[in-house]
């Protein structure tokens, strides 16, 4: 199906598929078997996240556009659906970087149920952050089957954190790398983090704006088009049967 960003289309192969249309990271499917027909929702798989083998299929694990449904995410501090910079529709996720000493976190509802036979398994994001580089910053971080939180840094599929924060203003997530804000302007990009070695578990991940008080320009962290999915055995895309 190619890329996000790209205009639906529609194809057909035996058993007959056909893909009507939806935006970007999400398409709408009609589907006709034996005569009986149904429709149903999936996500379109970034062509820069790892295809399924044949013989398998994309199980969308979970899917969020931000567009006016929170329920997704437990918000703190200031995290909200708000319009900016978007990759797609209208709003993403925000938080300001404030001008204080502060952690804000937007956590997952529930977590992520990789399935126990997934051969692979990956979390996809878009983001821009425009931080005080260096002083303020963002983490991924995630925690299986209920266990203590840790980082992400070593599951970077695509993109990686930009650099490590300072502790000189306070900032509680001082000598972590995060992403920030290139000395240059905002850090913007799609991130891809590997999740297959958790398959069989429960995966709950969380991001975390770190900030300091030193006062500044700063804007904050956006998010849009969060997406996990795994590889499975199977033959159909659908998320939901005929």
């Amino acid at each position: 199906l190619g890329g996000l960003g790209q205009q639906p289309r529609r194809y057909s192969r035996p058993g007959h598929l056909e893909i009507l249309g939806g935006k970007p990271g999400l398409a709408t499917v009609e589907a006709a078997v034996d005569g009986q027909s149904a429709t149903a929702s999936f996500a379109v798989i970034p062509s820069a996240s790892p295809a399924c083998a044949p013989g398998q299929f994309a199980k969308v694990l979970f899917q969020d556009d931000a567009e006016g449904d929170a329920s997704g995410f437990v918000a703190d501090g200031s995290w909200a659906l708000s319009a900016g910079q978007t990759q797609s529709g209208q709003t993403a996720w925000f938080a300001p970087a404030l001008d204080q000493a502060s952690v804000q976190a937007l956590t997952l509802a529930q977590p992520l149920v990789i399935p126990a036979n997934a051969t692979s398994a990956v979390w996809s994001f878009w983001h821009h952050i425009d931080t005080a580089p260096a002083y303020d910053g963002g983490v991924v971080e995630l925690s299986v089957d209920g266990d203590a939180w840790t980082d992400v840094a070593d599951r970077f599929v695509l993109g990686e954190y930009t650099n490590s924060l300072f502790l000189g203003d306070g900032n509680p997530l001082a000598f972590q790398s995060a992403f920030m804000a290139h000395f240059d302007g905002p850090n913007t990009g799609r991130i891809v983090l590997d999740l297959s070695d958790l398959a069989g578990h429960a995966v709950g991940l969380r991001f975390r704006l770190g900030t300091g008080s030193q006062p500044d320009d700063a804007v904050g962290w956006f998010l849009d088009d969060l997406t996990a999915y795994a590889c499975v055995p199977g033959g159909s895309i659908l998320t939901s049967s005929i």
